[in-house]
């Protein structure tokens, strides 16, 4: 679970290898093949997270 600055929360889903993304009266849901750990959203809005062992980031 990681909170945006946006307002916006993050949270993975590692049974269903996805992230979703909840905002004010919205929801999203970013695909990963895998369980996402170690999940971040640092002040510019950038969303970390590792997957299979390397960091990744969304733009």
């Amino acid at each position: 679970l990681a909170a945006a600055p946006d307002g916006s929360v993050w949270v993975s889903d590692p049974s269903a290898g996805t992230l979703l993304r909840v905002a004010d009266g919205a929801a999203a849901q970013v695909t990963l093949g895998g369980a996402a750990r170690a999940l971040t959203v640092t002040p510019d809005g950038r969303v970390w997270f590792e997957l299979g062992g390397q960091l990744i980031t969304l733009d």
